[in-house]
């Protein structure tokens, strides 16, 4: 039998009944569940609430006053009119004289755009992406999407473009022939009753390649192929001839050449060959392996070849956003990253290919490849398209990157301990296939990992040594979780230091959170830094005052979950640790744990939304939490502990369970 709920469940506070609101204070509202249907519930989660309070809604011609079914220090719940028809409905909370600033639900609401270049859109054949909640409604009509030209000449310049494909949570365009460069305006027009929306801003300007045309191949240098002597001498040389010449294509043809040690790309190189069905390098089995097949600091790129090695550790490597051992002020200053293209290989990374009979030498390979990945890649602008790679033991990818693409591959790995990892903001990760113990840790940063589109990808056979969920949080970073002095809207002092862990100026662009008392549920970035003072760089909407807990913690937000499938593992997705406006929608699994928001740590797990989730079979190997017999699937909200230390407050905060279907 299958069951559809239509639950929103509200974790506020242990006593329900209303604290003393300020004197003459208005409501104060800062979020609201969106999207709604007629006749669910409404909730709103701020503060200065009374019992008395009411809601004026406003549709179109229509208008009502709705008396809430529930109130409390910090939320607000009605139901939407059931006999109004769907569409984008403004309110406001009234107590008396007093009167929040207006709200609305079910409108357009772009978090982010990326364009086909990272942060930009090429002038030829350029296109982007608008990303966030509510962007298009269930009808045969796309959205509209115009720029409106902000510099330069022919300013103010109007252009329709074309939108390629969509759902609720992005629109895309098609890629245009060619657009003048400069920065745009971009408005979103969801559909014909929809007001026309700013989602923000998009430069549009030309993509030069970062390769220079120079091509060096591998035979001139002396590498024979398929003749099964190493090659090793001659590839170097040709390497030497690019970091020479600052750059090129070491271009690999036709056939297998043998390597046995790293090769170290140059900026602005590319290892190219004519096709991964048709170019090879292998590394044979070695008793040490190499720390990384290839290695690269910045800006170059793998493809259209095929790698594979009898031994590993990491594959392809370039170097992270901030530098993992102490660097001279003279390094520091010359430390780059980002710009990394892996696309159309072929990666096979093995460990055991003449030694399945031998224990002890199984043994010792294992435990030196538990970190290990086949992708270890980071900075701005990484693409990593149309792979097919498998990692026989550790990860397939360590991914710290931002406004870069991860996207229609195939990534599979083996079932010895290990687990992927991602982090960053602005990263679309999606069409894509991963299979074997493919457990994809989503890590906090102290500068927060926030918008993020995992949409489309098809997860199976999650089977794993260790780590058995197929998404889960982790890599929780706190730096300071206390109440403070001080508190003005723009800034508070700490009552003690703070542990700034990676250091002080990774936190520099990080994020206050209210976790508990006056004004909980706020986050806002940190502007500055000074001893204990610390600055912000937007006001509260509600002061904290001497009782209030601020958390100064590594965080996650606006995470995008649709339309994923995901079987044979513990679990589908937890949100294990802080997740801040998750949205979790249209999603199926079977033979898993399901779906669970798992708060933890005295972390943030707040506004987060399941919507229309499906759970086809909740029959698994383990339960949701590893438990063996297995338990039944769920689709919850769960709080481990009740605040941190000495300060108590609820973990969970305002997060909706709707019309999701399990058996």
């Amino acid at each position: 039998m299958i069951k559809r709920t239509a639950i929103i469940f509200l974790f506020l506070a242990y006593a329900f009944h209303l604290h003393a609101i300020e004197k003459n204070a208005a409501p104060n509202i800062m979020w609201v569940s969106s999207p709604v249907q007629p006749g669910e519930t409404v909730l709103v989660h701020g503060g200065n609430f009374s019992s008395n309070a009411v809601v004026e809604l406003k549709c179109g011609w229509k208008k009502e006053v709705v008396t809430p079914i529930s109130i409390s220090d910090t939320s607000v719940m009605f139901v939407y009119p059931e006999s109004w028809k769907q569409g984008i409905v403004s309110g406001v909370i009234k107590d008396g004289e007093q009167s929040s600033k207006a709200f609305q639900f079910n409108a357009p609401a772009p978090w982010w755009i990326q364009g086909d270049n990272g942060r930009k859109a090429s002038t030829l054949l350029g296109s982007f992406s608008i990303f966030g909640n509510c962007l298009s409604t269930p009808t045969k009509r796309a959205p509209e999407v115009t720029l409106k030209k902000i510099t330069g000449n022919k300013r103010g310049k109007s252009i329709s473009l074309k939108v390629s494909r969509y759902n609720q949570f992005s629109v895309r365009t098609e890629s245009w022939e060619e657009i003048e460069a400069g920065l745009y305006e971009v408005i979103l027009i969801r559909d014909r009753k929809s007001p026309p929306v700013s989602a923000g801003e998009i430069r549009v300007a030309e993509k030069k390649s970062i390769i220079p045309d120079r091509i060096y191949n591998v035979i001139d240098c002396g590498a024979i192929p398929n003749d099964g002597i190493d090659d090793t001498t001659a590839i170097l040389a040709t390497v030497e001839k690019l970091k020479q010449n600052n750059g090129g294509v070491l271009f690999v043809p036709r056939g297998r050449f043998q390597m046995t040690r790293t090769i170290e790309l140059p900026p602005y190189s590319a290892l190219r060959g004519t096709g991964d069905d048709q170019s090879q390098i292998y590394w044979p089995d070695s008793f040490e392996p190499l720390d990384a097949l290839i290695k690269g600091t910045h800006s170059f790129e793998v493809s259209s070849i095929f790698l594979t090695c009898g031994n590993h550790k990491d594959g392809i490597v370039s170097n992270w956003p901030q530098p993992r051992q102490p660097l001279s002020p003279e390094e520091k200053a010359a430390y780059k990253c980002g710009n990394v293209t892996i696309h159309n290989i072929t990666l096979r990374m093995l460990y055991s290919q003449y030694i399945n009979n031998n224990m002890d030498e199984l043994k010792r390979r294992i435990y030196p490849i538990h970190y290990a990945r086949a992708l270890r890649l980071g900075g701005e602008n990484v693409n990593i398209t149309h792979n097919d790679i498998y990692c026989a033991a550790g990860g397939v990818f360590e991914i710290r990157a931002y406004y870069s693409n991860i996207s229609d591959n195939i990534l599979s790995r083996g079932n010895i301990i290990g687990w992927n990892g991602y982090s960053g903001q602005q990263l679309i990760i999606e069409n894509n296939h991963l299979g074997g113990a493919n457990c994809t840790s989503f890590y906090g940063l102290p500068e927060g990992s926030e918008n993020i589109y995992w949409a489309n990808n098809y997860h199976e056979n999650n089977f794993d040594g260790n780590n058995r969920e197929t998404i889960t949080g982790d890599g929780r970073v706190h730096a300071y979780m206390d109440t403070v002095e001080n508190s003005s809207p723009t800034s508070f002092t700490l009552k003690q230091d703070a542990d700034w862990k990676y250091g002080i100026d990774a936190w520099k662009n990080g994020a206050a959170q209210i976790a508990g008392g006056k004004g909980a549920g706020q986050i806002r970035r940190i502007k500055s830094i000074n001893g204990k003072k610390i600055e912000l760089n937007t006001a509260w909407n509600i002061t904290p005052d001497e009782k209030s807990v601020i958390n100064i913690s590594s965080f996650r937000r606006r995470f995008i979950y649709t339309e994923n499938k995901a079987y044979d593992s513990t679990i589908a997705l937890q949100l294990y640790g802080s997740m801040i406006e998750g949205i979790l929608a249209n999603n199926e699994t079977s033979r898993t744990g399901g779906y669970n928001g798992d708060a933890m740590s005295g972390e943030a797990n707040w506004f987060n939304q399941f919507l229309n989730n499906t759970i086809i079979a909740g029959n698994s190997y383990r339960g949701p939490r590893n438990q063996v017999p297995a338990l039944d699937a769920q689709l919850g909200l769960l709080a481990y502990g009740t605040g941190t230390g000495k300060h108590k407050y609820p973990l969970v905060r305002s997060c909706v369970v709707r019309n999701g279907v399990c058996p």
